[in-house]
């Protein structure tokens, strides 16, 4: 099954509160042979080790393999799928409940991690005898009194293996962060998504993304939101271009779309905009 027949699933919610609370932050705990279908996460961060064999990861509209060793963390509302023939390959998966997963890495990473720029999936792969140490704490983790403290333990060196990917790439400025912010500062580019502004970079795209909001400030979503609004008032101001032409040469979807999206920015249409501001130049 590749990334296009998976696509077409349907997204399936999931939720895992109650067992969250049952094991204090932590639930479904369990080791899986079979795949899964295209799924969202409710609202809990997604632990998952490959224990054996080889997966087709789908993530963003790519799909990778991943093999033993390979360490996932997903955080709330992304969406992916892990496929495997049946009883080809293995993994660990566990869930952290959000306000858990923030107070443990507040508590224990206070300098280190700022969960608000953590990828929504972030993938490392693991050291042997690492992936055998997690391997044995998941097992324990499956037993039938679960240790909170092998879970934490888990989550820890989650957290860990984050910091020190971080730390590989983020003691100089990326040239890949000032090659990006050229090509969205062509209105050409405003409409190509961020995984295909990425394509060509020789790096994953979580640790592009990572870096492109660490050093601006702005994920590439936000970063093209911003852009589009400072050429949109320049056209206003400087040029007598339609409101429609100058949604079009921005790359809206529609008229009614960008009209939203000004308004929402700056409190008055863009026609309002236009007007106001060539009065204060007359």
């Amino acid at each position: 099954m590749g990334a296009e027949t998976a696509n077409k699933q349907i997204i399936q919610q999931r939720s895992f509160k109650n067992l969250s609370v049952t094991y204090g932050g932590y639930g479904n705990f369990s080791f899986h042979s079979v795949d899964s279908n295209l799924h969202r996460h409710s609202d809990f961060y997604e632990i998952i080790l490959i224990t054996a064999g080889t997966y087709e990861h789908t993530y963003g509209g790519r799909t990778e393999g991943v093999t033993r060793g390979t360490l996932m963390l997903l955080s709330p509302y992304s969406t992916h799928q892990l496929y495997t023939e049946p009883m080809q390959a293995t993994h660990f998966v566990t869930c952290v409940d959000q306000e858990y997963f923030r107070q443990f890495a507040a508590r224990c990473f206070p300098e280190d991690i700022n969960i608000n720029v953590l990828p929504e999936c972030f993938i490392t792969l693991l050291e042997p005898k690492e992936t055998d140490y997690i391997e044995l704490l998941a097992h324990r983790l499956c037993a039938t009194q679960p240790s909170l403290r092998a879970a934490d333990t888990i989550l820890y060196l989650t957290l860990m293996n984050i910091i020190n990917e971080e730390n590989k790439h983020t003691d100089s400025h990326p040239n890949y962060v000032d090659q990006l912010i050229s090509i969205l500062n062509n209105p050409v580019n405003l409409n190509t998504s961020a995984h295909d502004l990425c394509e060509d970079i020789p790096e994953s795209v979580s640790t592009i993304l990572r870096n492109f909001k660490k050093h601006t400030g702005y994920t590439i979503v936000a970063y093209k939101n911003r852009k589009r609004m400072e050429l949109a008032t320049e056209m206003l101001i400087n040029s007598d271009l339609k409101i429609t032409d100058i949604a079009f040469n921005l790359q809206y979807d529609s008229l009614s779309y960008f009209l939203r999206a000004f308004k929402k920015e700056y409190g008055i249409t863009p026609s309002e905009y236009r007007e106001k501001h060539r009065k204060q130049r007359q």
